[in-house]
């Protein structure tokens, strides 16, 4: 329907109340801005309202509006129209995520990095003068996190307010390994650990041996600094910033600092900001630079040493020792790991959703002051009940208009605010700290938050410790975090309620207002113990030579290839390409867009390995091909019962190969575990493809996967998809996510790698000089003077 059809007047009125007129836009944008809204006009419904499924048809009908600029004059239209009153879906905004940077992000962090490297060269000057003050240690520990480590401020003085006696490893040949809680809310048996630079190392272990015999093993290494005044301890952090920025203070007024010119930040915040950009000038790769940068921090895997020490036990150990948090009892091993829970697949987010949902909370709390309160922020007042059901259904019913699925976060977070409010368990000020921290824009940016049925245990993980990354977050905001939010998911999957399995939920103890990371998502299962299963399977003589292939296979997919339970359940006999040089896995149905992969098994899988996968996938690529004249090989599972157009189920085909596992080997471990246990000996094996030298502190190293074969092939995997201008090694972690299917670097070294203490100890080795490498950065202002 042309603009002719319709109402001419209208049009006009409607573009004049959006302050569209003549005398404000040209010609040629004014015909744009009328078209638009004789479109929106001609598939709005009576009302006024335009739902996404208009909207879509409405882009479909007419591909001129998904160009870039008609999008943006689209999305401008509709968030006019819906100030007036209209009901629009607006298509989503397209982001790109900032991407970190390796340098300082302007001329003035430049110069200011310089100076804080002058103030490190004075303080190592002075060294004996600060070491011995309690106060200055504590600071000098921190210059050195943030200088030679990489680390923020905030992850300074988070390491440093929690750091015990028995954190320190004062054992060679590692001496000076500290293990430090992955964020402010975690215990202490859930830990990133590294061996720093020698120059911070030395003033631990300095330290150390001076307070190691009027302390504790359980006190803080720097209890004489912290101590003072009454601090809780969820406040040690914010205390360490006091002392921090105090000292700072008294650095800065010192004549030896003002003789030499050296111009420091005001704040440890601005002092922070600057000085960690001076690790990379020592040499620390970029990737190694953002593990300090913010938390939360990857975390080790459980029970599993793997750097070599004094009392290495043999790499070759195939069960946890007994009492183990990883052990299973004879009895627990028998039993398969739990079925996960399949639920319906979930619907994209509508345009500005994310926008819409967040307004549609702060406006039911609103209602709720205007109408149920007596004072602002207060308890709603008893006999206001019937007027507050009513200001609940009216928003449930909104926020049906917004999104149909009566499963989305919108709805679970105004049902959990309705029944703490009706209940008077909290205020209208506390609900509003809770839309803030909790239901964050970036929980509502992703496709999941329209239907949390599809949220399982790796997702919850993951959106938690994306919630969590907030600079500006003390320890006591981290854990009051982890409470409420912990609260808000053990309402969904509460019984009356049942939108998320309890058995999703990560394990968290309200005791000691802790989160436990679940155990089977810490656990590695080592080459040499993977290698036991497969030849405890060739040893079954009960089974047949083709069962104990495939579940040798299934094994191999998810140890070596990382795959995912779904994607061997959607594999068919097509999706494998193999020849006499390569054999690769095709991932065409997979949980995200990421996740549609080739994986290249050649490269990642050890000889003895390959070779059963190559004669279980040939052997099943003649079983389908006599089935009805190898008319329907793009139909024919890879797995399971070999039946035309059926998908197997996970208890035909993942149950077994994992209670195998589980019974061979006592470990509480699931057919997921199996992923994380791929991308963390991926991405080591990975390092010590470009640093060989790596392997000597290794107590794994000397397994098939760490040969030199094994090395060049990963290498020339890497090197082959660069330029010859560029190296693979600045990039084989961006490899290495494609390969396993993961969208973003972050979330393969925060959730899956559990490899990272011996790679992040071997980088920070090139920060052991105290003479900085000038030419790492170049910037264009003065360059610091020389002692």
């Amino acid at each position: 329907m042309s603009i002719d059809d319709q109402e001419p007047d209208r049009i006009g009125e409607i573009l004049t109340s959006l302050g569209v007129t003549d005398s404000s836009t040209s010609a040629t944008v004014l015909k744009r801005w009328q078209h638009l809204l004789s479109l929106v006009i001609e598939y709005a419904k009576p009302g006024n309202v335009l739902a996404a499924s208009d909207l879509d048809a409405l882009r479909r009908a007419n591909p001129k509006t998904r160009g870039k600029v008609n999008d943006r004059l689209l999305r401008q239209l509709l968030t006019g129209l819906n100030r007036q009153g209209w009901q629009c879906a607006v298509p989503p905004r397209p982001t790109k995520p900032q991407r970190p940077l390796a340098i300082p992000s302007s001329q003035r962090l430049a110069a200011q990095s310089l100076e804080v490297d002058r103030l490190e060269r004075l303080m190592r000057r002075e060294w004996t003068h600060h070491s011995r003050d309690p106060k200055g240690c504590l600071f000098l520990a921190a210059l050195l996190l943030v200088t030679r480590c990489g680390a923020s401020g905030q992850v300074a003085a988070g390491i440093l307010s929690r750091l015990r006696v028995c954190d320190l490893d004062i054992t060679p040949p590692n001496k000076g390994r500290i293990f430090i809680p992955i964020h402010g809310a975690a215990g202490h048996d859930c830990c990133h650990w590294f061996i720093p630079p020698r120059p911070l190392r030395d003033l631990l272990l300095q330290h150390h041996r001076r307070i190691q015999s009027s302390l504790g093993p359980q006190a803080l290494l720097f209890h004489e600094a912290i101590q003072g005044g009454e601090v809780k301890e969820g406040c040690l952090d914010d205390r360490v910033r006091k002392i921090l920025n105090q000292y700072l203070k008294k650095v800065a007024n010192a004549l030896t600092t003002r003789q030499m010119g050296i111009a420091l930040p005001r704040t440890w915040t601005g002092l922070s900001q600057a000085g960690r950009w001076l690790a990379r000038r020592h040499g620390v790769p970029p990737a190694i630079l953002e593990i300090l940068a913010v938390y939360p921090l990857p975390v080790a895997p459980l029970d599993l040493e793997l750097h070599r020490t004094e009392h290495s036990r043999d790499s070759r150990r195939t069960r946890p020792e007994s009492g183990s948090s990883a052990y299973l009892a004879e009895s627990a091993g028998r039993l398969p790991a739990p079925q996960p829970r399949v639920s319906a697949d979930s619907e994209q987010p509508v345009g500005d959703w994310s926008t819409a949902a967040r307004h549609e909370l702060q406006n039911f709390l609103r209602e709720c002051e205007r109408h149920c309160a007596n004072r602002e922020g207060g308890l709603l007042v008893g006999s206001k009940g019937k007027v507050f059901s009513h200001l609940v259904v009216a928003a449930l019913e909104r926020a049906d208009r917004l999104q149909p699925s009566t499963r989305s976060v919108l709805h679970m977070a105004l049902h959990w605010l309705a029944e703490k409010l009706g209940n008077k368990d909290i205020r209208l000020s506390t609900a509003r700290s809770y839309v803030g921290r909790l239901f964050q824009p970036r929980l509502f940016d992703i496709a999941e938050s329209v239907d949390m049925a599809s949220w399982d245990d790796e997702f919850i993980e993951h959106i938690t410790l994306q919630l969590l990354e907030n600079p500006r977050w003390s320890h006591k905001t981290q854990r009051e975090f982890i409470e409420k939010w912990m609260q808000f998911l053990k309402y969904c999957a509460r019984d009356d309620i049942g939108v998320i399995s309890p058995n999703d939920l990560p394990r968290f103890d309200q005791k000691n207002n802790r989160e436990e990371v679940h155990v089977g998502r810490r656990i590695l299962i080592t080459p040499a113990q993977f290698d036991f299963v497969l030849q405890m399977l060739d040893k079954r003589e009960d089974l047949p030579k083709e069962k104990r292939q495939e579940l040798q296979a299934i094994l191999a997919l998810g140890f070596y290839g990382g795959l995912r339970a779904s994607e061997i359940l959607n594999l068919t006999v097509t999706d494998v390409v193999s020849s006499l040089e390569e054999f690769y896995v095709l991932i065409r149905q997979t949980k995200t867009p990421a996740g549609r992969r080739s994986v290249p098994l050649h490269r990642l899988v050890p000889d003895d390995t390959l070779s059963i996968l190559m004669s279980w996938c040939h052997d099943r690529f003649m079983m389908a091909k006599r089935e009805k004249g190898g008319m329907a090989l793009g139909k024919m599972p890879m797995v399971g019962p070999l039946i035309v157009n059926r998908r197997p189920t996970w208890q035909e085909v993942i149950a077994e190969p994992i209670h195998i596992l589980r019974q061979a080997l006592r470990t509480d471990i699931d057919f997921h575990g199996l992923r994380h246990c791929a991308a963390s000996w991926l991405v080591l094996r990975g390092y010590a493809a470009y640093h060989a030298d790596i392997r000597e502190s290794l107590i794994h190293a000397d397994h098939a996967i760490f040969s030199d074969t094994s090395l060049q092939r990963l290498h020339g995997l890497f090197e082959a998809y660069e330029p010859q201008a560029s190296a693979g090694e600045e990039k084989f972690l961006v490899h290495i996510a494609k390969i396993i299917g993961h969208a973003n670097l972050r979330t393969l070294i925060l959730t899956y790698t559990h490899t990272l203490g011996p790679i992040h100890s071997h980088a920070l080795t090139s920060a052991d000089e105290w003479v900085s490498h000038a030419n790492r950065i170049k910037v264009d202002c003065r360059a610091p003077s020389v002692f």
